[in-house]
Formats: C-alpha cells, structure tokens, sequence
C-alpha cells in the first residue's frame, strides 16, 4: 500500500470487560480528541467484526483507537486464527460458507448478548433509583407518625 491511501501511521487497541465500560471508553477518547471520527461496527459490522474505532490526530498524525469488548476481541481473535488456517479471505467476508456462517453466528450471539448486558443496565438503574425512592420514604415515615 501507498503511504499516501494509507488512513493511519499509528495504532493502539484498548480492550475492556463490558459494552457499557466501551461506551464509556469511547465517550472519554471523544471528549479527548474532539475531530476525532467514530466508526461504530457494532450495528452494522463490517463481514461479522463488531467494534469501534476513532480515528484522532496526534502531533499532526492519524492515529487509530480501537475499543472492543472482551466478547468483540475474542471474536477477532476467532476470525484472525482461522484466516492464518484455513483462508486469509475470512476477514473480509470470503471463506467456506460453514466458516462464514460460523463466524455470522458467533458475532450475532456476541450482539444478543451486549444487547442483554445493557438492557440489564437499565433494569438494575431503574431498580436503584426506585429503592432510592422507597428508602426515602420509609426515612420520612417516623416523622409522619408523630
């Protein structure tokens, strides 16, 4: 590849335990890097590879982050072991169709489970702040009493 078309001169991974810590993440390299673009391949991924990246300027270079949760990095993982086995075509949507559906499969299994891991989220912030509230009241009731 020409120096010229290339997007990045630099690079760095950063890999985190969970998809709300990825957001998380991410907002904090956004906020750090204000031009910086986000391709987000987590709704839409790119043959099965499901991340995001940023790409920021540092000392007048393109630098690209990638953020990925365990689950996506394992998934690459998977995808880079059977491109160096079976054919280097995998990362970018060829191969065997079983490997193919393989690789659709695990990513899509990988979403539903993000996806539930958030929803969790919600659910468990929802059930804070009700406790907050219950404990609230409950703290104002000796004085009602009285």
């Amino acid at each position: 590849m020409r120096l010229h078309r290339m997007q990045d001169i630099a690079g760095c991974r950063v890999v985190v335990d969970e998809i709300l810590k990825q957001d998380s993440v991410v907002g904090e390299l956004v906020r750090a890097f204000p031009s910086a673009k986000v391709h987000d391949r987590r709704k839409r991924p790119s043959h099965g590879y499901r991340a995001v990246h940023l790409i920021a300027t540092a000392r007048d270079k393109l630098v690209e982050i990638q953020v990925r949760t365990e689950l996506q990095h394992l998934w690459a993982q998977q995808s880079e072991i059977m491109s160096d086995v079976s054919d280097p075509a995998i990362k970018y949507g060829g191969g065997s169709p079983e490997n193919k559906n393989l690789l659709s499969a695990n990513s899509e299994l990988i979403a539903d489970l993000e996806e539930a891991e958030q929803l969790v989220a919600v659910r468990k912030a929802g059930l804070a702040e009700a406790m907050r509230k219950v404990n609230e009241y409950l703290a104002a009731l000796p004085r009602r009493v009285n």
